[in-house]
């Protein structure tokens, strides 16, 4: 390997180191002001986490606003529509009460023009009875043979007279009547159309309040909307913080791990040495090996990979390679965390400290600085739905000698399921 090559692979080296639990991070911060962080990063979770309550207790409050306002919408629409409805009916008695009105009027006119000519007959006829000095009346009444015939006659003339007295009665009661009736449709026109009018502004009044309460809808869509937006920045945030405080604490329990190293070495002296092709795989069902150990081209990229990954074509139980002491559980301290959740075994010498790394874990099963058996299950691998998109199980499997990476097909038995 060249001197170009050395410090290519210690970069990348260091890379990982950051980023997928090695102790670089750690190194040289104080432990009380790590804890401090945690404390503060817990406080500003916790606040977080306070104020999405706080949203989704107001959205809550919304929802029943939003479902009130619904129900008198409805309401209000089933009241617009009898109105709608009576406002029909008026409208048609008052058409009617118009169409009575009218021909009321025409029956009226015609009582006076019936009157009026009959009064213009009687007096034409009174007329002409004076332009003939009282002839042909006087001399009807003075050719009468007796006195008998005269009041005969006289009589006849009387019942003339009074039936045009009569006649004239008729008319004029005829035409109070209609008069009278003409009047009380004016009065019950005037009543319809005050109705109307009044009916009319109701159903206004309530297409505002309707109109109304649809704006105030809109309004608390849109604060809806706006709160369910921070509700999943809120969320992002406080996952960010978890992952924060999840690194603190993966960091602070390295440095931990790094104050106990002389008792983990001291333990690690009685261990025995491994050897290659040794070590059990970490997986007892089918799987395949879908990305190897070493440098792999990714378009225009050199992309490094410090083990392999091996994925089952359903949920897995992961075991233990080797005898060892847990030095590492957890998420990787640093700005990323591809490999998830991470436990890290120490076991035997091989020229120096020999770990395992098993990555992407979904539950882990064993505690720090305990001590397994080759075989003991240590933790499961299972899919995941991460922003939407599925991801099949996947174990990510390292093999470290003093901190760097080995190829683990080395140490592996030659086994290899496939």
């Amino acid at each position: 390997m060249t001197q170009v090559q050395r410090s290519l692979f210690t970069v990348l080296w260091l890379g990982m180191s950051l980023t997928y639990g090695g102790i670089v991070l750690a190194a040289g911060k104080d432990l009380k002001s790590l804890e401090k962080k945690i404390t503060d990063e817990e406080k500003e979770l916790s606040l977080l986490l306070k104020k999405i309550d706080s949203g989704q207790k107001r959205l809550g409050e919304l929802k029943i606003h939003q479902s009130s306002t619904r129900e008198r919408i409805l309401q209000n629409k089933s009241e617009h529509q009898a109105l709608a409805k009576k406002v029909g009916e008026t409208e048609n008695s008052a058409n009617q009460t118009r169409q009575e009105l009218q021909e009321i009027s025409e029956s009226l006119k015609k009582a006076r023009r019936d009157f009026s000519s009959y009064e213009a007959s009687f007096y034409s006829r009174l007329a002409h009875f004076f332009r003939n000095r009282n002839q042909p009346f006087l001399k009807i009444l003075l050719s009468s043979g007796s006195l008998s015939n005269l009041s005969d006659r006289m009589h006849f003339y009387r019942r003339i007279v009074e039936a045009d007295s009569g006649q004239f009665n008729k008319l004029r009661v005829q035409s109070r009547v209609i008069k009278t009736k003409q009047d009380e449709m004016q009065r019950q026109k005037s009543h319809l159309d005050i109705l109307n009018k009044r009916l009319i502004a109701e159903k206004n009044s309530l297409l505002n309040k309707i109109q109304s309460d649809k704006d105030y809808l809109l309004k608390i869509h849109k604060e809806q909307t706006n709160l369910k937006d921070r509700a999943v920045q809120m969320d992002e945030a406080s996952q960010y913080l978890r992952d924060r405080i999840q690194n603190l604490i993966s960091a602070r329990d390295q440095m931990r791990n790094d104050r106990d190293s002389r008792h983990l070495g001291e333990l690690m002296k009685h261990r025995k040495k491994v050897a290659p092709g040794s070590l059990e795989w970490p997986m007892r069902g089918k799987f395949l090996i879908s990305r190897k150990f070493g440098h792999e081209e990714r378009s225009s990229a050199t992309i490094f990979n410090p083990g392999i990954d091996l994925e089952p074509p359903e949920p897995q139980s992961i075991y233990a390679s080797e005898d060892g002491i847990i030095f590492y559980k957890g998420t990787p301290a640093g700005s990323s965390s591809t490999y998830g959740k991470v436990v890290m075994i120490a076991h035997g010498k091989y020229d120096g400290k020999f770990t395992t790394l098993y990555g992407n874990l979904s539950t882990i099963l064993v505690a720090l600085n305990q001590t397994v058996k080759r075989g003991d299950k240590i933790a499961t691998i299972s899919a995941s739905n991460i922003l939407g998109q599925y991801h099949a199980p996947r174990l990510h499997y390292q093999v470290r000698i003093n901190g760097e990476p080995t190829n683990p097909i080395k140490w592996l038995k030659k086994q290899e399921k496939i």
